[in-house]
């Protein structure tokens, strides 16, 4: 199976098509929300250097609106869309992308599934960098949050009478807090809060996570 001629690009068979990165195909939009931009690396790109104005406008539009495509970073193979996307009429589009260099002027065919499209290796480097960016940062503030949540906890353990003993041994309050985790859904607020984890307290003692030498409410 071949494609029909694109006109930018060489024919080629879909099964010969690199995949598109999986991990920017339905990708969740916030993982996008500002762009890293080396301009460095663009002023001294060929087509900085070399293409005109008009296609430099086009090129740089089509690196932001790509970022905002399904799969992240792509556009579709289709001429005609791009255009549309860019708001210029098709034969604006066509007299820039008969210039030498164009405003596609690095980007190839990709296969996204069922779906072939348009990919660009700094774009597609640029995603992947913003959602890697973003799960760090998720995983950051889960860490934050789990921390104040246990630091809370054994000081509410602190306050309803446990040894401290108890509310000082990371591990068992991990464990309560993993146990309050699956058995309460809403806030911790007190005094309400305090009979769940007497709750956690009785639970505890029955697996033998409570030795003798310290006492629970």
């Amino acid at each position: 199976m071949t494609l029909q001629r694109h006109r930018p690009f060489e024919i080629v068979a879909v099964e010969e098509l690199p995949d598109y990165p999986a991990d920017l195909i339905d990708a969740p939009p916030a993982a996008d929300f500002f762009i890293k931009f080396f301009h460095i690396r663009w002023l001294n790109s060929r087509l900085h250097l070399t293409a005109s104005q008009q296609v430099q406008g086009m090129a740089l539009n089509l690196f932001m609106i790509s970022r905002s495509q399904n799969p992240m970073g792509s556009l579709p193979n289709d001429e005609t869309v791009i255009a549309r996307l860019l708001r210029v009429t098709q034969d604006e589009w066509r007299s820039a992308a008969a210039q030498p260099i164009g405003p596609l002027h690095g980007w190839r065919q990709y296969r996204a599934g069922e779906q072939i499209v348009l990919g660009h290796a700094v774009v597609i480097d640029g995603c992947q960098d913003a959602i890697h960016r973003r799960e760090a940062r998720d995983a950051s503030n889960e860490e934050k949050r789990a921390a104040q949540r246990l630091k809370r906890l054994s000081e509410t353990m602190q306050a309803i009478g446990c040894d401290k003993i108890l509310y000082t041994d990371p591990v068992l309050v991990q464990r309560i807090d993993e146990w309050l985790l699956s058995n309460h859904n809403g806030q911790r607020r007190r005094p309400q809060f305090d009979a769940l984890i007497r709750r956690a307290l009785d639970h505890a003692v029955r697996l033998g996570w409570i030795e003798r030498k310290g006492r629970a409410p």
